[in-house]
């Protein structure tokens, strides 16, 4: 607001801010509506939150352990959460488990031996080159 009364034009606020004219023209008119209380936030409406429960959950292992109903092999994620109302990622956070310290050791090792192998090869790549192809090295003084 403070650019737009200072005269600047859209172009040069929407380079400055990195936004749009209509985002501009968007706040321009809250400000003018509602004054300061106007570029307060609003709040969206937005997919409610879903909690769960232990109930959601044995009623989900129970839908795995019997298969899905419609010939298929397996239940995805997306299958699930469809039939129980609830988000994939609802689904996916109860079948994800949190790692614990032992694991997250075993992973930190696994990727630093992931990082040596790679530096390894590449060393013995150059290595490599570097005898099949020698540097020309040329005398000082010819």
């Amino acid at each position: 607001m403070l650019l737009l009364s200072e005269g600047i034009p859209y172009r040069k606020i929407q380079e400055v801010l990195d936004t749009t004219a209509a985002t501009i023209s968007r706040w321009k008119e809250r400000f003018r509506a509602h004054g300061m209380a106007g570029l307060i936030e609003e709040r969206h409406p937005g997919q409610q939150t879903s909690v769960r429960t232990p109930k959601l959950q044995a009623r989900i292992l129970a839908a795995i352990k019997n298969g899905p109903n419609d010939g298929s092999t397996h239940w995805s994620c997306r299958k699930l959460a469809s039939r129980f109302g609830v988000s994939k990622d609802t689904v996916q956070r109860r079948f994800v488990p949190i790692k614990i310290e032992d694991q997250l050791d075993v992973q930190a090792m696994h990727r630093v031996r992931e990082r040596l192998l790679a530096q390894r090869t590449s060393l013995v790549n150059q290595l490599s080159e570097n005898a099949l192809h020698p540097p020309i090295v040329s005398p000082l003084s010819i």
